[in-house]
Order: structure tokens, then C-alpha cells, then sequence
């Protein structure tokens, strides 16, 4: 069984990081370096994690409790329960599913008075061009988020300069993995400097809270290998218990997650992220376009989100199709663990007084969707059978027929495929 994910990091990284657990090195200096490898000009806060970093960003920024921020609504749940938990209002903007662009038509009808800022997602590995973004913020005086967790690629790119705040993260399943670690820059180095005051001031997380992460991680990149991925998820259908690969994996499981990721990343997680940014080699990521490209060429016409972005990554490659649950169980037959679209990220709501800036199309398009198993470490042969079968899939019965999908078919861990 081709599993339906890869883990970005190795055996090396992680006895790595094992070793600066012991290891007594100096967390200020270990920051400080770490910031300056990734942006040398040093405007960047290195965090716990993404959502971390978006939780301080916001604490800096201060805005008016009940303020409103205008936010790509394919997401993950926690981006919206931070904005919720520090007063403001997370208003959900459908996508244009080709482009994966917000729609310029329902950012104008949801700006108001009480609009602060724009949450702008680069999903599935792709990157869009915010011009629009940004000349909307100007005009409407409005602070520009970018969320750039799913479109590192191991090269200098650092997001947009024009906007105010830009995250990356290198959690569970990101290039580069750290098993979670992130990056907050701003803009405005005062702003900067006001977050880096703020976070000084939280707890900083324990050696054996990341070791016990470590180990976590020891035992799934294990399991994630082909044969014995294929014997324990045999094993745990037939117990009903898929999601035993995918829960580990969270940054902040559990209760109290907004207590979890208020802390200040500890030495090891530090110098293992900055191991990883010294020794990652983007050909991986150019293996992994590769091999999505390969698949590409074989079904041109299939759809799928992202299909016009102009610049992609294939960080994950979803089709669509009208039968998704058909198509997965074929796909399990030939040997291709995938994942359907239920779930794969959260369709942020809007309140239900604005039904008029509600998802449509984001969530329509997300329900018909199947993950595909591609990764840089796929042989080219599997990757041209995948395309094969998918080319010779027929629905064996219309859509909606035979009852609601099971649960193993329809659960993925949102968090650890999103912008933790």
C-alpha cells in the first residue's frame, strides 16, 4: 500500500533533534541565528508554531474587541478560534476553486466599519499574486495577513514584501518539517518589535514535552514506510480505527490548545528547525512538481482545485470527481491509500447574520475532492498506473447512493495538512 502521505523529514533530522534535547545550548543565541537564516535583515519572529505566531501578531496589533477579519475560508479551524479568542469576528471569504484566489466581489460586500484585516491563505502548494489584496487593504485601510504554510518550497521565497505580516510554518506534514516550528515577519519593525516583547513574556516549552513529540514522530515515520503502513492500516479499518496515523500528528491536541500554543519555542525545537533550513534540499520539492507533473500529463482534463493558479507546488494534488468515495475504494484496490476532501480543511462559516458572504463554491468543490498519494518519493511506474486508474475510473452508481461514506473514508486530520 502507497501511503496517502509522507512525512518531509528523515532519521538523521530526528536523532538530531534528539541529541540537542540533551544537549545544553543557548535558546536566545539558537533564536537569534535562526531568525537571521531565514530572513537576514532579521524582521522575523522565529514561534512555537504558526498558529502561534498568528495569536502574537494579533496581540501586537490590539484591535478593538468585535472588530472583523476578512479570512480565506479554506483553513484550519484554529486560525479562526484565535481571531474569535482575541474579540474579533472571522468572516469567511469563498474562493475562486481554479485559482484559489479569494473573490475581489465578496471582499466588497464584506468590508465594513469594522473591518480590520485580511487573512490571505496560499493553499495546496500554490502561490497567488496579491496585487488585488494589497490595493484592496490600501484603499480600505485594512492590515494584510499572509498565511504561506503550504507553499515553502525550500527556496528564497519569504511571501509577498507588500504585506504586513507574513507566516510560514514547518509543523507535521510542511516542507521542511520540523515536526512544528514557524516564522512571524512584519512590515513594520516596531510592530515586530512589540510581538517579540510579547512572546518574551509566555512560558517557554519543555525538553520533554518536544521529546515525547520526537518519539511521536519516530514511530510514524516508521509506520509510514509501505509495508508497515499497509499491515496497521489493514488492521485498523478492520477495527475502525484509520485515524490511529493521523491523530499523533496534531501541534496542540487535546484541551486548552490556545494554552498549548502561547509558549515560546524551546532550544531543541530551535536548533533542529535551524538543522533543517541549513540541510534541506529543495530538489525534493522539484522531485515532488515532478511527479505531479508526470501525473498531470496522463490526465489533463481531470479536474481539480488549483488547476489555473499560474505558480504551484503540489504540496497536495486533489482531483475532483463525482463519485470520490468510488474512486477512493478503486484506488485502495490497486494499492493507492488516498483521502477525500471531507474534512481536509475547514470551510470557515461566516456569522449567520452575513449569509451573504457564506462559502458556496469552496465547499461544493471540497466535497467532491480525492487527495492523491504524490510525493517526491513516489516511483514513476506507481505514478503512471495512479493516473491509469483514475483515467479508467467509471462511478459504478450515481453519487449519494449507498448511504453516507465510513467514517475512515471521510476523516483526515485537518491540523496537521493545514496551516499549524
Amino acid at each position: 500500500m502507497i501511503p496517502r502521505t509522507r512525512f518531509d523529514i528523515g532519521w538523521k533530522d530526528l536523532g538530531y533533534g534528539f541529541r540537542q534535547i540533551a544537549w545544553a545550548g543557548d535558546r536566545l543565541s539558537t533564536q537569534r541565528e535562526l531568525e537571521s537564516q531565514w530572513v537576514p535583515d532579521g524582521e522575523t519572529l522565529a514561534c512555537l508554531s504558526l498558529r502561534s505566531g498568528f495569536d502574537v501578531a494579533l496581540e501586537a496589533y490590539a484591535f478593538p474587541p468585535g472588530s472583523e477579519v476578512l479570512m480565506s475560508c479554506m483553513n484550519i479551524g484554529p486560525m479562526a478560534e484565535i481571531a474569535s479568542d482575541r474579540g474579533l469576528t472571522p468572516i469567511s471569504i469563498d474562493l475562486n476553486m481554479d485559482t484559489l484566489q479569494m473573490r475581489p466581489e465578496l471582499l466588497e460586500k464584506a468590508v465594513n466599519s469594522k473591518t480590520r484585516a485580511i487573512v490571505h491563505a496560499h493553499v495546496l502548494g500554490s502561490r497567488q499574486p496579491l496585487d488585488e489584496l494589497r490595493r484592496f487593504a490600501d484603499r480600505h485601510g485594512l492590515v494584510l495577513f499572509e498565511d504561506c504554510a503550504q507553499a515553502y518550497r525550500g527556496d528564497a521565497w519569504r511571501g509577498d514584501p507588500r504585506s504586513d505580516v507574513t507566516l510560514f510554518s514547518f509543523g507535521p506534514l510542511k516542507t521542511c518539517s520540523a515536526t512544528m516550528g514557524g516564522f512571524v515577519s512584519f512590515r513594520d519593525p516596531a510592530r515586530l518589535a512589540k510581538a517579540r516583547r510579547l512572546q518574551s513574556q509566555r512560558p517557554v516549552q519543555g525538553r520533554y514535552q518536544f521529546f515525547d513529540r520526537l518519539m511521536l514522530f519516530s514511530e510514524l515515520l516508521f509506520f509510514t514506510q509501505e509495508l508497515p503502513y499497509s499491515l496497521v492500516m489493514g488492521i485498523a479499518r478492520r477495527l475502525g480505527l484509520s485515524e490511529l496515523m493521523n491523530t499523533p500528528v496534531r501541534n496542540f491536541r487535546g484541551r486548552n490548545q490556545l494554552k498549548k500554543l502561547r509558549k515560546q519555542p524551546g532550544y531543541p525545537l530551535l536548533a533542529l528547525l535551524l538543522h533543517r533550513l541549513k540541510t534541506f534540499d529543495p530538489d525534493l520539492v522539484r522531485r515532488r512538481m515532478s511527479a505531479a507533473e508526470t501525473v498531470l500529463r496522463r490526465i489533463p482534463e481531470v479536474p481539480r482545485p488549483g488547476r489555473q493558479a499560474d505558480d504551484h507546488g503540489y504540496w497536495l494534488f486533489p482531483v475532483n470527481s463525482d463519485d470520490p468515495v468510488g474512486l477512493r475504494r478503486r484506488l485502495h484496490q490497486e494499492g493507492f491509500d488516498s483521502t477525500l476532501g471531507h474534512k481536509a480543511f475547514v470551510v470557515l462559516d461566516s456569522p449567520p447574520d452575513r449569509p451573504e458572504v457564506q462559502p458556496v463554491e469552496a465547499p461544493e468543490r471540497m466535497s467532491k475532492s480525492l487527495y492523491l498519494p504524490i510525493h517526491f518519493r513516489m516511483k514513476k511506474r506507481d505514478l503512471v498506473r495512479l493516473a491509469n486508474v483514475i483515467d479508467d475510473f467509471e462511478p459504478s452508481s450515481p453519487p449519494g447512493d449507498g448511504g453516507p461514506p465510513a467514517q475512515e473514508e471521510v476523516e483526515i486530520e485537518a491540523e496537521a495538512i493545514a496551516a499549524g
